[in-house]
């Protein structure tokens, strides 16, 4: 298989992945504003639908991150490198391994014991879901101005990136519904816009041609 056919996709998984990520947040902040679910609901259809969308969202978008960096790798630098581990695992942490937990135990809990579920998170479950809103935070700002620089994918592209980790920042705070729900919802929509942006470059074969001119005028102008 050429590297032109897996860049197209990974493309297509990053396309995919973050529709799906995109759509868990907006469904997700209107079924459920500010994470309030309940016990009861954990066992409907809805909210089952949503946190499977969150996973494999996040399984393709891990996928299609890697074909991402890849294809900048040798302009990104450390930076780049750096974001995109970051970026990775803040992925697997958040949106595989707690979803993974939320499909598999919150359900069967909820059934045989649904006071465990009411009250605050457990320490082990919130440094869990803290440490990857960090990595993933960092990653974003680290990989958006690495994707800047790199001038591979279109500019507009890192600065969504950059913004999206910017603004989820400002949920750290932990801002009650609406305002909360609105603001995690404009940082999925960042994100995802950036996504999509560069996964439709993979597929497309489009990336790199807005750099490729003016170095070419500017190896004929030095002859």
């Amino acid at each position: 298989m050429s590297s032109r056919t897996l860049y197209r996709l990974s493309g297509g998984t990053l396309i995919v992945g973050s529709l799906l990520l995109l759509l868990n947040a907006i469904l997700g902040a209107v079924l459920y504003p500010g994470h309030s679910n309940t016990p009861q609901q954990d066992m409907t259809l809805p909210w089952f639908l949503l946190t499977l969308a969150l996973l494999i969202g996040s399984l393709l978008s891990v996928i299609g991150l890697s074909g991402m960096y890849l294809r900048q790798a040798t302009r990104a630098g450390v930076l780049g490198l750096v974001g995109f581990i970051l970026l990775f695992f803040g992925f697997l942490l958040g949106g595989t391994a707690f979803s993974s937990v939320q499909i598999t135990v919150l359900p069967w809990l909820a059934q045989v014991a649904p006071k465990l579920l009411e009250g605050n998170l457990p320490v082990s479950v919130f440094l869990l879901l803290i440490v990857s809103d960090l990595l993933q935070v960092i990653g974003f700002i680290l990989l958006g101005i690495a994707t800047m620089r790199s001038r591979v994918f279109p500019r507009w592209a890192g600065i969504l990136l950059l913004a999206s980790g910017i603004i989820s920042l400002l949920t750290f705070p932990n801002i009650p519904s609406p305002l909360g729900d609105i603001i995690e919802v404009a940082s999925f929509l960042a994100g995802a816009g950036a996504f999509l942006g560069c996964g439709y470059a993979l597929v497309a074969e489009e990336h790199g041609t807005t750099e490729t001119v003016p170095l070419a005028a500017k190896a004929q102008a030095s002859r």
